[in-house]
């Protein structure tokens, strides 16, 4: 796709989710497969002619509108789905259409079928699109999206919709007396509350939004008034009430809640019936099937649905990073592979050392390398045309509040994320390396020895008093700070931030304990030349003052980060003279949208 001025985000969206599509897989028990309409006779007809209609029209608008293959399936040879059954093939098709129920019409088929192939993609390292194209289930197609989103989407219970048992008490009492409450619809409907809207208000995680029934988008709104004349009449609190009558709707909807929910999981169905399920893996809308038109019924909805997801600018750009390296790789390989006398120094340094992985990590650091900047020119244009575009459409300010309105209030927790991810990573080296951090009795050092000296084998340091085995390095402690202190004297070039293992906890520190202090150093020396146990431990000697004289103890210290390359390197270079400049791209938290 050549690089044109988008005019809108929605162009953009296309070209990130839309344009990478090249394969569509339909999986519908109305169609016929190729094999099945190779082997019809005259005397044997084996679909309906208005099915073969619709199944030639979506081929033609795959082949000849879109450039995109097509295979069909009939989810009966193979039975794709059952027993878990999903051919590898099938992880691998950019656009899925699924219909929802492969085994006959409801009730007979329940689409149980179909939930586990969506399942089992969900699973998969692949991102799939799923278009379920479907009748529905009386024409609806609301119940087959809720079981599709209820299937996927453990409901964890909020922890304040406990009720008291008093108000428990009070409330059954007064239902006793007042025929189950029949004159308030507040207490006697439930067809009013989809499951959707009643999911909406469990996921509500803030508890004044929780309680706001005076809010026009709550789902107890047209009720307000009823449930306040009624907490007077129970003398009931008006927020127990509210639980109380929440957990009765979730028991009529057969809304069973779990210990766990998931986090990497959105959804949206407006009132137009556009609708999304998001998933890390899988991006799902349920179309209904009753169009001739695929082009308006097919690509068309799955245009809006992508629209109403609405990703964000770091998910588009991540899109296109994938689509990217898919597009370019083979063209950088070929570069690579032609390059026959870099071969064979690579190859001959690997077969030196075939066990040590730091051999490993170089070459594919340096062939990664390589692939990244043959993409980056065009990443880079992609990343100014859709800051562009987005700045057409407001402040910066605002255009973060819509994408991460619940960011927007807590510029301490973005600003250290934002440096963390700037300045570290998790552990990816297998050996010491300079800018490691590590841990034991509570407390942090970076490693700020040459990388050079750290490279297993290659230099016996000290060799002679330590023998081979060990590696001696010198390592700065860290001193943990607030987030709020380091972001706002981001710039003096006093404060690293590490990106923890797990990636979302984040801790801040300090090279000086107080202001008028000195970095503390000191030796270390790592067991097996500083190579790490599977686990990110690694084995050290230090020494210490135990009953006023001098020990050698032996912790096993955790890896716990890296500081990234330049910053390591930035380090290494000026801690040792006093302290210096360490954040080269963060941002002090005035900067952000204060």
């Amino acid at each position: 796709m050549t690089d044109i001025a988008a005019e809108t985000y929605q162009d953009l969206i296309k070209e990130a989710f839309i344009a990478p599509i090249r394969t569509v897989t339909i999986i519908d028990d109305e169609y016929p497969t190729l094999q099945e309409l190779l082997q019809q006779s005259d005397s044997k007809k084996l679909v309906k002619s208005n099915n073969i209609s619709r199944l030639m029209k979506i081929s033609e608008m795959c082949h000849k509108t879109h450039n995109w293959s097509l295979d069909v399936f009939d989810g009966q040879s193979p039975r794709i789905g059952e027993d878990n059954d999903i051919p590898d093939h099938l992880n691998h098709s950019d656009l899925l259409i699924l219909d929802y129920h492969l085994d006959g019409e409801p009730p007979t088929d329940d689409g149980a079928r179909s939930r586990k192939i969506i399942k089992k993609l969900d699973l998969n390292n692949h991102f799939n699109i799923i278009l379920v194209h479907t009748k529905g289930v009386e024409e609806n197609i609301e119940d087959v999206y809720e079981e599709i989103l209820f299937d996927l989407n453990p409901v964890k219970k909020p922890d304040f919709l406990e009720v008291s048992e008093d108000s428990k008490d009070k409330i059954e009492a007064w239902l006793d007396e007042n025929d189950d409450g029949s004159e308030y619809s507040w207490l006697s409907e439930d067809t009013n509350y989809s499951k959707t809207k009643t999911l909406e208000l469990l996921e509500c995680s803030n508890y004044k939004l929780f309680f706001a029934m005076r809010n026009p988008q709550h789902l107890f709104y047209p009720h307000h008034n009823e449930i306040s004349s009624l907490s007077g009449l129970m003398d009931v609190e008006q927020n127990d009430l509210i639980k109380w009558r929440l957990l009765e709707i979730c028991k009529n909807q057969k809304i069973t809640f779990t210990d766990e929910s998931r986090s990497d999981l959105s959804w949206d169905w407006n009132d137009s019936g556009v609708n999304y399920i998001a998933t890390g893996k899988v991006f799902i809308s349920v179309i209904r099937k009753v169009s001739e038109d695929p082009e308006t019924e097919l690509f068309d909805a799955l245009c809006n649905s992508l629209n109403q997801f609405n990703a964000s600018p770091m998910h588009l750009l991540m899109a296109k990073i994938r689509h990217e390296i898919d597009d370019r790789g083979f063209e950088q390989a070929q570069k690579i592979i032609s390059n026959r006398p870099a071969q064979a120094g690579w190859l001959f340094s690997l077969l030196s050392q075939p066990n040590e992985s730091f051999a490993h990590d170089k070459a594919i650091d340096l062939h990664w390398e390589q692939l990244g900047r043959a993409s980056k020119a065009s990443l880079r244009k992609f990343s100014q045309r859709m800051s562009e575009a987005l700045a057409k459409q407001d402040s910066a300010k605002n255009i973060v509040k819509d994408f991460f309105r619940e960011c927007i209030g807590n510029a301490d927790e973005s600003c250290s994320h934002l440096n963390a991810f700037t300045c570290s990573m998790p552990v990816v080296s297998r050996h010491l390396n300079t800018g490691t951090v590590f841990c034991f009795d509570k407390e942090y050092w970076v490693c700020l020895t040459p990388a050079c000296d750290l490279v297993p084998g290659q230099k016996a340091q000290w060799s002679e008093r330590i023998g081979d085995h060990s590696l001696a390095f010198k390592a700065v402690k860290l001193h943990e700070v607030s987030f709020s202190l380091a972001n706002s004297k981001a710039l003096t070039n006093e404060y690293i931030y590490l990106n923890l293992e797990d990636s979302t906890s984040i801790k801040v520190f300090a090279f000086l304990e107080s202001p008028n202090a000195n970095p503390v150093w000191d030796t270390f020396f790592a067991n097996n030349q500083g190579r790490l146990f599977d686990s990110n431990k690694i084995g050290l000697a230090c020494v210490r003052e135990i009953e006023e004289s001098l020990q050698l103890i032996s912790p096993e210290a955790e890896v716990v980060a890296e500081l990234r390359y330049e910053y390591a390197l930035n380090l290494l270079q000026r801690l040792g003279a006093n302290q210096t400049r360490v954040g080269l791209d963060f941002i002090q938290k005035d900067k952000l949208w204060q």
